[in-house]
């Protein structure tokens, strides 16, 4: 390798190297530019540059324009900048890291310079060579699913264009082998080494370009040994090898009708390539059909006879063994999966792609998806539903890790744009379920109305966040985005104490649970409002709004059914409750979050949103800026007379809000001026065990108070703690 090999070798390293920190923000990445344009430059004038080929020099012209816009991007403020990538390609190029290596995206008009020295005796290897790529043998590597891909692709598109397209010479013993994965192509550079056991041709002994893309398949894996490598499957491989959109087909679930579809897909329209796999199998079986548990099997042929099929089959793995033919009752019987890969670009004449970064960290685990990752495919709003393609790919692991199981366990699509709170809050379009692989593909048809959620149901046992590419195909313009957040919304999280914990609404304690205020600001039109409440998912919980514009007290001072909101459901639901009410501009609400169960003690979420804007805040237990408190008895009580509790001094106007509990019913409460002798506030046929009485909104004047009950039984004693909120520091006394 000469000096100027060496140097474009270095700069194409380095400037991967800088467009990675440009897309990271990184502030101190000017100068390097400058010096590698500086290099670029020199490199330009040098006598092996000016002998490449045309073609070679446009690639070297193409990197120095992309670097130089990089460089004017960095010397310009904010608003002269001219972004010379976006936003999701800043992200492909931020999940260039895989099991420990980088595979950045690959620019075709720019291609790799990068270079290693010969290792082995494949640097003279032709790899326009195909003669014995139609014969080509797995072989010792547990590699039967990317054998059956690379063959596959062979026969089914032009062996020239496809290999070109696959892997190329970059001289020197260093091949650049181009794979879909991680959300677009990417460059995979590997040596000219190859080891005995790799996939080779049985016509061609000297075909060695196929071992240098197993090379590069195991390396993104991180296979360090390829003999304990832990197997893939056909869809995924032809996938990394084609971009042709995988699908997972259990063989169960072949209908006559998924049938005719394969068959019209595959051998009329040559849209889509076809594989078996097989799961596990007994040794009788194997016996008797000569299959391989866990394997993947080429499909060659595909034929129809009336309403009957029959599969050619070849084993990537023994070669010279002449192709065998299953019916399809044999391989309902034997096979486990049917793989297929479809050629998008056959069906579909749009393609939009987006990255995205999903989280694991579920505050709750219950079976709610607000927290779930969540996008939007929407198109203009047509007159008749229009099919539409989504294939979601999660993204390879930064660091170290050779496990291809997925953390995505299912996609469900609702109609709309909007975050979708609860399996319930929105109308469920269709489900489609992993297979355990991190690709799902969902077929679906956008409704009139232009727009579908996707809900991605993840493991909760992960808690770190993963990123996902969804892939959009169409035959219209359509876009992905996140969901649209409501006009107004708010959360807040609080928990059930020993104090605030007061059970379920039969319960005397109700008014004990936390309660927040719900106030409509602005406008005329009624408001549409969704509530919900989470918790863990074996804690049943409620959350209940009620009227309260004419209440004297924030809080809700005494239960009352006829308070309640219209709409709301009043059972009581295991980790979460999600609700939509109408509420009346400029009035006051309250929503009180309860557990069944008093003894709950519990973390739970709030969230509150609407079309309009609201205020929600917190209720204060405080009745005021003051508290007294004080417990007595009271004996021998007559239940035809008033019996005095306490009494208080107001040394001026006060607002006066009193909580009192008794240990038993009460038949009638008040609080009396007793200079007067003026009824302030009172409360007849007093139906619980706990009286708000007073008000938190309006004074009353200076004087001496008492407040005194009626007991429901003469001669009953009764046990009274009482809590006095004041504007200043009034102190509450026992009156006989």
């Amino acid at each position: 390798m000469n000096n100027s090999q060496h140097e474009l070798s270095a700069i194409d390293r380095e400037y991967h190297r800088i467009i990675l920190g440009y897309c990271k923000g990184n502030q101190d990445i000017t100068l390097q530019l400058k010096s590698v344009l500086g290099k670029l430059s020199d490199q330009l004038i040098s006598p092996y540059v000016k002998g490449l080929p045309k073609e070679d020099k446009k690639r070297l012209g193409n990197l120095c324009e992309l670097l130089i816009k990089l460089y004017q991007d960095c010397k310009a403020g904010d608003k002269e900048k001219q972004h010379a990538l976006t936003l999701n390609e800043k992200a492909l190029w931020l999940s260039s890291k895989a099991n420990g290596r980088y595979y950045y995206p690959y620019y075709e008009q720019i291609g790799s310079f990068d270079h290693m020295e010969s290792v082995g005796n494949l640097a003279l290897v032709d790899i326009r060579d195909i003669k014995g790529a139609f014969e080509l043998c797995q072989g010792t590597f547990p590699t039967c699913s990317f054998v059956c891909a690379l063959q596959s692709l062979i026969y089914y598109m032009n062996p020239d264009q496809f290999v070109s397209n696959l892997i190329q010479n970059c001289s020197g013993g260093t091949f650049l082998v181009v794979f879909y994965f991680n959300g677009t192509r990417r460059s995979c550079i590997v040596d000219s080494s190859t080891s005995i056991g790799q996939v080779g041709s049985i016509t061609n002994p000297n075909l060695k370009w196929p071992a240098l893309i197993e090379k590069a398949f195991l390396q993104i894996y991180n296979c360090q040994v390829p003999q304990l490598f832990s197997g893939s499957n056909f869809a995924n491989d032809c996938y990394l090898l084609s971009g042709f959109v995988p699908e997972y087909i259990s063989i169960n679930k072949l209908t006559e009708e998924k049938m005719n579809q394969i068959f019209d897909a595959y051998v009329n329209k040559h849209t889509a390539l076809v594989a078996l796999g097989t799961g596990e199998l007994s040794l009788d079986a194997m016996k008797q059909t000569h299959l391989l548990p866990f394997h993947d099997y080429i499909v060659e042929k595909l034929e129809k006879n009336n309403h009957n099929y029959t599969f050619t089959l070849r084993n990537p793995s023994k070669p010279k063994i002449h192709a065998f033919t299953y019916a399809f009752s044999k391989v309902c019987r034997f096979f486990q999966t049917l793989y297929m890969n479809w050629n998008t670009d056959k069906l579909f004449r749009f393609k939009t792609n987006v990255v995205f970064v999903g989280s694991h960290n579920h505050k709750f685990n219950n079976e709610s998806c607000i927290e779930n990752p969540q996008f939007v495919v929407k198109a203009n709003p047509h007159g008749s539903k229009r099919e539409t393609w989504i294939l979601v790919e999660e993204h390879l692991k930064k660091d170290t890790d050779e496990t291809l199981d997925s953390k995505i366990q299912s996609i469900r699509w609702f109609e709309g744009d909007k975050w979708v709170w609860g399996p319930n809050s929105g109308l469920l379009i269709a489900t489609f379920n992993s297979n355990g692989t991190r690709f799902i593909l969902s077929k679906v048809w956008l409704p009139k109305t232009g727009s579908l959620t996707g809900v991605i149901e993840i493991k909760r046992d992960l808690g770190d966040s993963f990123v996902y590419s969804v892939n959009c195909y169409s035959n219209f313009p359509a876009f992905l985005s996140r969901p649209i957040r409501d006009a107004f919304s708010v959360q807040f999280d609080s928990l059930w104490t020993m104090t605030e914990s007061g059970g379920n609404w039969t319960k005397n304690t109700y008014l004990n649970n936390p309660q927040f205020e719900v106030f409509c600001d602005e406008g005329t039109f009624v408001v549409n409002c969704t509530i919900g409440i989470f918790t863990q998912k074996d804690i049943h919980i409620n959350a209940a709004i009620f009227d309260n514009d004419f209440s004297e007290f924030k809080c809700l001072a005494s239960f009352d059914e006829r308070l309640l909101v219209a709409g709301q459901p009043t059972e009581y639901r295991p980790g979460y409750e999600i609700f939509s009410v109408s509420l009346q501009p400029r009035k006051s609400y309250v929503i009180v979050c309860s557990t069944y169960d008093s003894n709950t003690l519990e973390e739970f979420r709030l969230r509150v949103k609407c079309d309009h804007h609201l205020t929600v805040k917190r209720i204060s237990t405080s009745l005021g800026v003051f508290e007294e408190r004080k417990k007595r008895t009271l004996s021998e009580l007559q239940n035809d007379s008033w019996n005095n509790a306490y009494c208080f001094m107001l040394r001026r106007s006060s607002k006066v809000a009193l909580k009192v509990r008794f240990s038993t019913y009460i038949r009638e409460i008040q609080l009396i001026n007793k200079d007067t002798m003026k009824t302030m506030f009172d409360e007849i046929n007093v139906k619980h065990k706990t009286v708000f009485l007073g008000s938190q909104k309006h004074s009353i004047p200076s004087g001496m108070y008492v407040l005194r009950v009626k007991a429901q039984n003469s001669k009953e004693s009764i046990e009274i703690g009482a809590t006095l909120g004041t504007d200043y520091r009034v102190e509450l006394l026992p009156m006989d």
